[in-house]
This record gives C-alpha cells, structure tokens and sequence, in this order.
C-alpha cells in the first residue's frame, strides 16, 4: 500500500462473519458517514465488557471459551478428546 499523507486514511473492507480482508485502500476527504471507527485495545481491557445495567462480564464462558464462536470442525476433534475446536478460548 502506498504511504498515508495528511487528510488521507487507510481504508479496510472486512467480510461480514469470516472477516477476511476484502479491500485495502486509501480513502481522502469524501463522506465519511458510514464509516465507523474503531480503536485498539489491549486484551486485558476487553476481557470484562460493562453490562447495560450495573457491573462487568467476561467474554469467556466458565469453561474459557467464547461463546458463539464454534466451528463445524469441532465435531471431527470431539470423539479425540478436543471438546471446543477452533472455538476462542484463553
């Protein structure tokens, strides 16, 4: 990709549920109202996500996987002992 200069941003086009990369690209100066804007943060941040109501929750289930996030593969390894394949867990 060529270099970002002063008014340009990089743009990214992820796939909706697989998010592999689409499209890379540089964008400058047009309309910009749908694009949303992302920050990075440290996993330790983001492992306890604040609850609508009080308090906080982790993105981990008890067994330390990720809920929702199972793949098909997961019944090939289940008979080998591997309960949660591919699935992210800490």
């Amino acid at each position: 990709m060529p270099a970002v200069v002063e008014g340009q941003r990089t743009r990214l086009r992820l796939a909706t549920r697989s998010h592999y990369l689409l499209d890379a690209g540089i964008d400058g100066g047009e309309d910009r109202t749908a694009v949303r804007h992302y920050s990075m943060l440290p996993e330790t941040v983001l492992r306890s996500l604040p609850l609508r109501a009080d308090g906080f929750r982790s993105i981990y289930g008890d067994d330390g996987v990720v809920p929702g996030t199972d793949r098909p593969k997961r019944i090939l390894f289940w008979p080998m002992g591997i309960p949660s394949a591919g699935a992210m867990w800490q």
